[in-house]
């Protein structure tokens, strides 16, 4: 039943190692990349550094010092991104959480997605 977990997570989502190479992705990271225009396999990822699959090279650097960060102190890693598209603007929120073993060492990550864009644009509607 718990290998079963994270493929059921609503929130999209990708899993690290401690050297920070994909492992696995779930079927939410599939279909938020779908939602953006890009086509995903796990067997083309899998095996992989996260950092590799950046669209830009300012995105690569970001999602690389975020793992870097992660695997390094073992601390929990927020940020929301802004993204300006050619007519609108999107908002996701980023969390990297640690996977940690007994003894306390991180052995591990998953990299949470979450397009928040209808939630920041209405917050905006309403506060004006």
């Amino acid at each position: 039943m718990a290998e079963g977990v994270f493929e059921a997570l609503p929130v999209p989502a990708t899993l690290i190692d401690a050297q920070g190479v994909i492992v696995d992705l779930n079927l939410a990271f599939i279909k938020y990349a779908l939602g953006m225009g890009v086509e995903v396999r796990k067997e083309e990822r899998v095996g992989h550094l996260l950092h590799e699959f950046a669209r830009e090279e300012k995105e690569g650097e970001y999602i690389q010092g975020l793992v870097k960060v992660l695997l390094e102190t073992g601390e929990e890693q927020y940020q929301r991104r802004t993204y300006e598209g050619v007519d609108q603007v999107s908002y996701r929120d980023v969390r990297a959480v640690p996977i940690k073993d007994v003894s306390g060492r991180v052995v591990g990550g998953i990299i949470l997605r979450e397009d928040v864009s209808s939630v920041v644009h209405g917050e905006r509607a309403s506060a004006q």
